[in-house]
């Protein structure tokens, strides 16, 4: 009872006390510390004794006030008490650390009321912080990973570096410099000193100052980092980490690499000018690219290309060069190689290496075209070739060829040839034999200009198929003296329609290669263009032309007009590949020269002309005629192919000058007879025959001169095409048999119009006549039953094999001069079975217009040696329904056994596909994939690493033989990993990597690939030794 009053007084005393200080709000807190610093120790009994001392503004007593400590992370310490009331307005705990260093952040809550008389308020808090800092203890140990090195180990010669080291105590704190930098007075961090110890050439240094040493403070991450400049030199840059502390140095080594920026290109080449391009000997190159510090670049690429069109990329060995071999080659020629590395456009290196020829020992004989026009048809020359060569098919520059006409003939005698075929060269023209000599090609050329025909078809002996040969032979010694004798044939016409062109994708060829033969046939010769005209129409204006007797009440003047009008069109459309001229020439009682036009290509004047004509007058014929030949002949043309002709038309009998025959008496003067008389005739100075005029004894055979028009058109080589026009004149009359008489004689044609419609349709039939554009229906034979082979005739079956592909052989095409890319007609022929039957390929080439281009390729395999001839003697060309022939031209190949034609030669070197099979707990096996195609015997060396990458130990090594990698693509390498650990060192919590370093001397290399990597389980208080 004592007690209980005791403590109820007590109560009341305190109740009595919040009441005095009801309202109490804690307004500011005031911490102390029994230490100077705020810094503790993290080793699990470093401590210091924190006192909160809190406070109002009415400076009240704030006694028995409820406080608690709490610290942001129970892992840097604890409190005791945990909790305390204050006394004298303040409490007091001690903080004692455990073994994490760090930045602890201290909390006292502080509980209270605004009211202690109420018993039924919520208390209420506030808290108060104070930080204390924990500080690493002592440095103990170089954690795993805790080295900063270039990644694998390894960086380019002369760049620089990031190194560093991380210390840490016995609790794994990093032994940072926190405390030294905040801690008053401010002072050095732990240290660690950087050395270098070794280095391929001695150039390595630290920064700042270029030292060999240089010491640097820890960090606030409690990493120790500097920057070392590589050696310039490749191989082992080895590195001391002293920690100016009780912790043991360690070292490191970073493999200094050649594998920067190229920046030196050099080229040597054996032999240095030339050598044989006999399919053996070839050139040795090597390439070596360096660095700023002249090492030599590993595995750099370099583009290599030649003016052949041969592109390669190459890499570098581990010495910094790649070399090769370029060739052989079978084919003469000079190659330009060159080299530039991608890495650096600048370094460009060029080297002219020759391939020569060997002695010459054969000849070949070509020509194009051997099929040609007749010098008078198409002035032209056929060019003519002695191929000399040695004996790999290479050209000889240098040779002397004698070329000789040695025969002369035509299919048929008779012929008026105005000139013989001739040779000529560069000084020579018009000569039976001439002289050249080989040029850097190989080739002595010369030219043949082909014989010439009398051209005038109104002149006996013209011959509108003539036909004339000749032989030529070229004649080339040989070195001991033996005349090599070549002989081909050529075929001069005068009606060239088509022309033939081959050719051939490789001149020279291995055996067994293929070859793609093309044939041409071009509608280029003369007989396919159309031949100019010049046309003279003579058109009646006569009185009777104003009749109105045509379809609708159309008068007859009306219906010429329209009919002329669209016959210009048609000679004007017809003048596609050739130039067409027309004139006018309207007559009546005389020539109505108002309305004139002289032969033009102004077709639009023409038409004006005709829109003007109006009808009146008699109708003199005979005039009109006389004055339409004067007037053609006036105006003659260049072209002696064209095709001349007056178109005469009328509508009534002749009335005015007589007959236009010139029958019957002929009169000097006397012309105005107004009706038609057969008997007598105006005569015309000029045209011989006679009069009948008074004093004279008449004369009836003016008709056998050119009095007789059609006699004077006809020598004037003039086609007279004549039109009756209208009922007026009927079969029978005499102006009908004249008309007839009149075309007939000059190979024209007579026609009779009694329409508007007829009359247009007839002046359509005469541009048709007029109009001569030719086309000739062609068939092309390719025989190969027999073929000359090295001037012997052997099989075509023991030279050639046909080769079907379905896109390219046999495939032919048909397209317009200068369309060949865009063809109008294509298709793919399988022509095995023609093949396989006569050894034959046959095509229906069908009709070939001017312009008209027909080509077919097919493919043929070569199976025999020697300069083989490809087209027997009996392939054949033949057109216009087969009445005329062109020879294929003489197409030669070299084909050669073992051709050689090899470009560069370099090692292929790769290791790749790296896997790891565990054998034990502490036994790996490691595989991959090599391939090797070099001569020289490559080395390999084995690498593992325990800290990620970083730091490397070679562990193995082997050398072997071609012959062996080829045997073995596999490699193999099984290591124990506890031979690596230092004496009682942990194995588990590493990461296993394992590398290969793999180096061949005419291969790209270093080959370095890299295995995955082995993560070990954290250990369970399980460690191993190392046996001694």
């Amino acid at each position: 009872m004592d007690w209980m009053c005791r403590a109820g007084i007590t109560l009341i005393l305190c109740i009595s006390f919040v009441t005095i200080s009801s309202g109490m709000v804690v307004d500011y807190p005031a911490w102390s510390l029994n230490k100077l610093s705020p810094w503790l120790v993290a080793n699990g009994v470093d401590n210091c004794v924190l006192t909160l001392e809190i406070g109002n503004y009415t400076n009240a007593t704030m006694d028995g006030y409820l406080v608690e400590f709490s610290v942001n992370n129970s892992i840097f310490g604890s409190f005791n008490p945990a909790s305390s009331y204050t006394v004298n307005n303040k409490t007091s705990t001690t903080f004692t650390t455990k073994t994490k260093s760090g930045t602890a952040l201290l909390t006292g809550k502080v509980f209270y009321k605004m009211n202690d008389a109420d018993p039924n308020e919520d208390f209420k808090n506030r808290s108060f912080e104070y930080t204390i800092y924990i500080d690493h203890a002592t440095p103990y140990l170089i954690p795993t990973g805790g080295v900063i090195l270039p990644s694998g180990g390894e960086a380019t010669v002369g760049s620089n570096v990031t190194v560093g080291v991380q210390m840490k105590d016995a609790h794994g704190n990093p032994i940072d410099n926190r405390r030294e930098k905040m801690e008053p007075p401010i002072r050095d961090a732990e240290k660690v000193r950087f050395s270098i110890t070794g280095s391929p050439s001695g150039t390595g240094y630290f920064f700042p100052g270029r030292v060999e040493n240089i010491e640097t403070q820890v960090n606030e991450t409690g990493w120790a980092v500097t920057t070392y400049r590589m050696d310039a030199k490749p191989g082992p840059n080895i590195l001391k980490f002293e920690p100016l502390t009780n912790v043991p140095d360690i070292k490191r080594t970073i493999m200094g690499l050649a594998n920067g920026i190229p920046c030196y290109l050099n080229s040597t080449i054996y032999p240095f000018e030339y050598v044989p391009a006999d399919g053996e000997s070839f050139f040795s190159i090597l390439y070596t690219v360096q660095d700023e510090f002249y090492n030599g670049l590993q595995v750099t690429a370099l583009m290599v290309n030649t003016t052949l069109g041969e592109n390669y990329v190459f890499y570098t060995n581990s010495t910094g060069q790649i070399g090769m071999t370029y060739g052989p080659k079978s084919e003469i020629g000079e190659v330009l190689i060159t080299a530039k590395t991608p890495d650096n456009s600048t370094l460009v290196v060029s080297d002219l290496v020759r391939f020569v020829n060997l002695t010459a020992n054969q000849m070949i004989f070509t020509a194009t075209p051997q099929s040609m026009a007749s010098y008078d048809a198409r002035p032209g020359l056929s060019t003519l070739y002695g191929y000399v060569l040695d004996q790999e098919g290479n050209p000889v520059a240098g040779e002397k060829v004698r070329f000789t006409i040695v025969n002369r003939w035509e299919d048929k005698t008779g012929y008026n040839i105005t000139e013989q075929s001739s040779l000529q060269n560069s000084t020579i023209s018009l000569a039976d034999s001439v002289w050249e000599t080989t040029n850097t090609q190989g080739y002595a050329e010369v030219s043949l200009k082909p014989c010439s025909f009398n051209y005038d078809e109104f002149a006996p002996p013209y011959d509108p198929a003539a036909t004339a040969y000749c032989t030529v032979e070229a004649d080339w010694t040989d070195i001991n003296g033996t005349h090599v004798v070549r002989p081909l044939t050529f075929t001069f016409k005068n009606y060239p329609y088509l022309s033939a062109v081959t050719s051939v994708s490789k001149t020279r060829v291995n055996v067994t290669d293929t070859v793609d033969v093309t044939l041409t046939l071009k509608g280029d010769g003369f007989m396919l263009i159309p031949k100019p005209i010049d046309v003279m129409m003579v058109v009646d204006r006569s009185g009777s032309m104003d009749k109105t007797d045509m379809e609708g009440g159309m008068m007859r003047i009306t219906a010429l007009k329209n009919a002329a009008s669209n016959f210009v069109d048609e000679i004007n459309l017809s003048a596609e590949y050739t130039t067409n001229r027309v004139g006018l020439l309207p007559y009546s009682s005389g020539i109505y020269w108002d309305r004139y036009r002289d032969l033009t290509t102004n077709y639009d004047a023409i038409k004006y002309q005709i829109s003007r004509l109006t009808p009146s007058g008699w109708t003199g014929s005979r005039l009109a005629l006389k004055t339409a030949v004067d007037r053609m002949n006036a105006f003659p043309n260049s072209d002696p192919r064209t095709i001349r002709a007056i178109v005469f038309m009328t509508d009534g009998e002749f009335n005015y000058y007589g007959d236009p025959l010139a029958r019957g008496r002929g009169y000097s003067s006397t012309y105005e007879w107004t009706d038609t008389y057969i008997n007598k005739h105006r005569v015309f100075s000029g045209l011989g025959g006679s009069t009948g005029d008074p004093g004279n004894p008449p004369s009836y055979d003016n008709q056998i001169t050119d009095q007789n028009m059609s006699n004077y058109a006809k020598n004037n080589q003039l086609r007279l095409y004549t039109i009756s026009f209208s009922n007026d004149i009927t079969p029978g009359s005499a102006t009908w048999n004249v008309m007839e008489n009149l075309a007939n004689s000059t190979n024209a044609k007579h026609f009779n119009a009694t329409s508007a419609a007829q009359l247009n349709d007839v002046y359509s039939q005469i541009a048709g006549e007029l109009k001569t554009k030719a086309g000739v229906n062609t068939t092309s034979y390719l025989d190969f039953q027999n073929i000359m082979v090295k001037n012997a005739t052997v099989a075509g079956a023991e030279a050639f094999e046909y080769v079907y592909d379905d896109s390219q052989s046999t495939f032919w095409k048909k397209y317009k001069t200068g369309s060949e890319a865009t063809p109008y007609l294509w298709g793919t022929i399988d022509d095995t079975t023609n093949w396989t039957t006569n050894h034959a390929l046959d095509f229906d080439v069908g009709n070939i217009e001017v312009n008209d281009n027909w080509q077919v390729t097919f493919r043929l395999r070569v199976l025999t040696d020697g300069d083989i001839h490809v087209f027997g003697n009996n392939s054949l060309i033949t057109f216009d329904d087969m009445t005329k022939s062109l020879h294929i031209p003489d197409t030669v190949i070299t084909a050669i056994p073992n051709l050689v034609n090899e470009s560069f030669t370099y090692g292929e070197f790769s290791e790749t596909d790296v896997n790891v099979t565990q054998i034990s707990d502490t036994v790996y096996n490691w595989t991959w994939s090599r391939y090797y195609t070099g001569d020289y015997d490559l080395q390999e060396f084995y690498y593992i690493s325990l800290d990620g990458g970083y730091q490397w130990t070679l562990v193995g090594q082997d050398t072997l033989s071609p012959t062996y990698v080829e045997d073995h693509p596999i490699g193999y390498f099984q290591y124990d990993i506890r031979n690596l650990l230092p004496y009682g060192a942990l194995l588990e919590g590493l990461t296993i990597d394992f590398k290969i370093k793999a180096y061949a001397l005419d291969a790209p290399s270093p080959q370095s690939p890299r295995g995955p990597g082995i993560a070990r389980p954290a250990a369970f208080n399980q460690s191993y030794i190392t046996l001694q």
